[in-house]
C-alpha cells in the first residue's frame, strides 16, 4: 500500500509510535496541530545549500552536545573544534525527591536520550576537524573556516 507522507501521518496522534519508510524528510516542518502531527513539505527555494559549520569545544554540553550529535550523525554539516564537554547520549528530565530521614533533596533522571545513530555509549561528540581555538580571535577562526 502506497500513500503520501501527509496521508500516512494525518491521523496519527502525537506521541503514538509509528514509522514512515521515507528517510528523505530533512527540511520538512513538523507541527503539532490539535493533537495531530502535521507535515508540511519544504519549498526548494527555502532550502539552504551552502556549507554548514558548527564550532564546539569542552564548553559544549547538555542540549548543545545533542545538537552536535544530530549534525554529525545525519551528515548535516562539519563539526570543528574539540570534543564536547557533554555526551552524545545522556540522561535528562530530572525529578527531585526528598530523602525521608535526612531531608536531603535528590535528583533522579527520568529520561535517557540516545544519539541519532542509536549509539548507547556515553562519550563526547568528536569533531570532524579537531582544532584548538584557544587564544585565537574570532576573525582568525573565520579565516580558518573560510580556508576549508
Amino acid at each position: 500500500m502506497s500513500c503520501t507522507k501527509h496521508e500516512f501521518i494525518k491521523n496519527k496522534l502525537f506521541g503514538q509510535d509509528f514509522e514512515y519508510p521515507d528517510i528523505n524528510a530533512v527540511g520538512e516542518m513538523h507541527v503539532l496541530d490539535n493533537g495531530l502531527l502535521r507535515i508540511f513539505p519544504h519549498h526548494e527555494n527555502e532550502v539552504f545549500n551552502g556549507c554548514f559549520y558548527v564550532l564546539m569545544d569542552a564548553g559544549t554540553y547538555s542540549t548543545a552536545s545533542g545538537f552536535c550529535a544530530l549534525i554529525k550523525d545525519n551528515n548535516l554539516g562539519t563539526l570543528i573544534g574539540e570534543p564536547t564537554g557533554g555526551l552524545g547520549s545522556s540522561f535528562g528530565n530530572f525529578a527531585t525527591i526528598q530523602l525521608p530521614n535526612s531531608k536531603i533533596p535528590l535528583d533522579i533522571s527520568t529520561s535517557r536520550y540516545y544519539r541519532p545513530n542509536a549509539d548507547r555509549d556515553f562519550y563526547p561528540v568528536i569533531p570532524d576537524r579537531e582544532v584548538n581555538f584557544s587564544g585565537r580571535t574570532f576573525n582568525e577562526i573565520l579565516i580558518y573556516i573560510n580556508d576549508l
